[in-house]
């Protein structure tokens, strides 16, 4: 709410790159659209000029009839010409019309598509960053302002054409008045200037509020979190701290709008009052015979248009340079982006995978997340890690999928460093499922071939996926098989339940046919039977392959080759089930408060001596 900005003469510099860059962004898009626009915003702007020389022509055609007599034959030629260029003026601004619809649309996707490339191409820890998060809101909401720079400066283009003809005209009826007209509508300039300056100083610095009140609207609206919104209440609250952020927001508008109000009057009164002088001017030549009739009523209706041109050219200034300013946020964000990579090459399965002294700290946290790991991973070993929450399990496979990169120590793929590889190689060689995985709402063929877009999505492929991650008999139900859309807020679409979305994510993973697999607790939202089948599958599914996984369930982790107990971001204890019981550390203490639970279950777990019924043991 008081967050500090930088000013906009801090912020921009080079305005006239800024406005050409807006008009490039338009070129870019729609090269031939904007040419059609220039085209007809030049015939629109000059037709007005010329239309008042043409229209001075006849008032004084007419005139000269009825003072010298004549007929009505010699003021048709000029009701001709002003009829065809009227035509003309019109059916170019008609045209412009729909060429301007078709060319924002083109815009907006082209600009939007640079935001999504710069996104796609910075790395997962770019996106921890609360700062890059400020930038891509703002660069998304300016997206606009780029289309409005091009689209304002083909009005400004428009107005300035129609502004340089009523000049003219004025100043070949008295050229003193031209530069009174112009000085009158200054300030109306000054103030649009300054108030544009203010605008973006305000949005800048309120962007972290409005993405908080972004993020709640999209707790109230969207269908994965309706459920625990209503069961625990929280719609007033979220509400009411809605509200507050939108208060906030409105103070500030209010105060930026009294401001703005103050300014406009000022520079509007002071424009006023020299107009009115300027049209005094214009009568005390016409009283002193200095100028006619035609030329006094031409130049009154002169520099009333010419007045209105210039009081929207000032306001399209203003415009432009509000807009130049965003486009600045926008700007600075696509400087972001990173070179593209070539396809990477899968790397051959590896021997052995090393840590040595691996550390790693997240940007805004103050111990590290990892510190000192040394640990060797044998190809064809199943390891799984456990730990309490914040102990490094998730940020640890981070780092050996090649999504993060160590800060300190060295990871090697066989005896290559993950830095000399390219972590963009390693990823592609790994195959990895989080606890959070996404749930996309298309056609189950696509949530499962998505798991390795480099691999044709053929029936055998497919088949072999959904088998290892057993949903043979849930594509059966489904009523369009594995092309059925997972997501019950699209027509046709059903929905899965937790258990069924994690073996959909499972599938996913076996999809990539990677001989590194990664498993961030894979069976969360399976249900026991569930759970026990998958693992006991676990090493025919990965034959072959080299697997960790991450679980907290400690029955899950007691068939593992090798257990790695992590806690405080280093490995405290790593050994077999038996091992580590043997020792009497963290793993047992941990094992025996889960087997506790199931052998001594706490009142409401038990059965109701009354009422017997059978009680399924589950045994750690």
């Amino acid at each position: 709410m008081n967050r500090p900005v930088a000013t906009p003469r801090q912020r921009v510099t080079g305005l006239p790159g800024l406005f050409a860059k807006g008009l490039r962004l338009c070129w870019d898009a729609d090269r031939r659209s904007l040419t059609f626009c220039l085209v007809l915003s030049v015939i629109s702007g000059l037709g007005t000029g010329v239309q008042l020389l043409v229209g001075q022509r006849v008032l004084r055609t007419i005139l000269g009839i009825q003072a010298h007599g004549g007929g009505f034959a010699q003021v048709v030629p000029s009701l001709v010409a002003l009829g065809v260029i009227s035509l003309v003026v019109a059916v170019a601004a008609g045209l412009l019309g729909g060429r301007q619809r078709l060319l924002t649309e083109r815009t907006l996707r082209h600009v939007n598509r640079q935001v999504l490339d710069v996104a796609t191409s910075v790395d997962l820890l770019t996106f921890e960053d609360p700062d890059f998060h400020d930038a891509l809101m703002r660069a998304n909401r300016q997206s606009m302002s780029s289309l409005r720079m091009g689209m304002g400066l083909i009005t400004l283009i428009t107005t300035a054409l129609g502004s340089l003809a009523l000049g003219l005209t004025l100043a070949s009826i008295e050229l003193v008045l031209l530069p009174i007209v112009v000085v009158a509508y200054l300030p109306l300039w000054l103030a649009a200037h300054h108030n544009a300056g203010r605008v973006h100083s305000f949005s800048f610095g309120a962007t972290p509020d409005d993405r908080g009140r972004f993020t709640i609207e999209g707790l109230l609206s969207r269908r994965r979190e309706a459920g625990e919104v209503r069961s625990f209440d929280l719609a007033p609250s979220l509400v009411q701290r809605w509200e507050e952020l939108y208060d906030v927001r409105l103070r500030g508008i209010v105060d930026m709008v009294r401001t703005a109000d103050r300014r406009s009057l000022v520079s509007g009164a002071t424009s006023a009052v020299l107009i009115a002088g300027t049209l005094a001017l214009l009568g005390a030549f016409f009283v002193a015979g200095r100028l006619d009739i035609a030329a006094t009523a031409t130049a009154a209706i002169a520099i009333q248009l010419l007045g209105a041109r210039l009081a929207g050219a000032a306001q399209s200034l203003g415009d432009l340079y509000e807009n130049a300013l965003f486009l600045s946020d926008y700007d600075a964000f696509l400087q972001r982006r990173q070179p593209p990579l070539p396809e990477a090459v899968i790397l051959e399965p590896f021997s052995t995978l090393q840590l040595e002294g691996v550390g790693f700290s997240y940007p805004d946290k103050p111990s590290p997340a990892l510190a000192d790991v040394d640990l060797t991973v044998h190809a064809g070993e199943v390891i799984a890690i456990v730990g309490e929450n914040g102990s490094g399990k998730t940020t640890l496979a981070k780092l050996l999928a090649g999504l993060y990169p160590a800060e300190q120590g060295e990871l090697r793929w066989d005896d290559s460093p993950y830095g000399e590889l390219g972590l963009d190689r390693v990823r592609a060689s790994t195959a990895v499922i989080f606890q959070d995985f996404l749930r996309f709402p298309f056609p189950l063929r696509d949530n499962i071939a998505w798991g390795d877009r480099r691999r044709e999505a053929t029936p055998e492929a497919l088949e072999a996926a959904v088998r290892a991650a057993g949903i043979d008999d849930l594509v059966a139900t489904l009523p369009q098989g594995l092309d059925t859309v997972l997501g019950r807020e699209f027509e046709n679409g059903t929905d899965l339940s937790g258990g069924q979305w994690q073996r959909v994510a499972l599938a996913r993973a076996f999809y990539r046919d990677s001989r590194f697999l990664i498993l961030d607790e894979p069976t969360a939202a399976l249900d026991p039977r569930a759970e026990h089948d998958l693992f006991q599958r676990l090493r025919e599914l990965a034959a072959g392959r080299t697997v960790l996984y991450i679980s907290h369930r400690f029955s899950t982790v007691r068939d593992a080759d090798r257990i790695l107990v992590l806690d405080g971001g280093r490995i405290t204890e790593q050994g077999s089930h038996e091992e580590l019981m043997a020792e009497a550390g963290t793993y047992a203490d941990l094992f025996a408060l889960q087997a506790a639970a199931y052998a001594n279950p706490t009142p409401a777990q038990a059965v109701d001596t009354q009422q017997p019924r059978r009680r399924v043991m589950m045994a750690p």
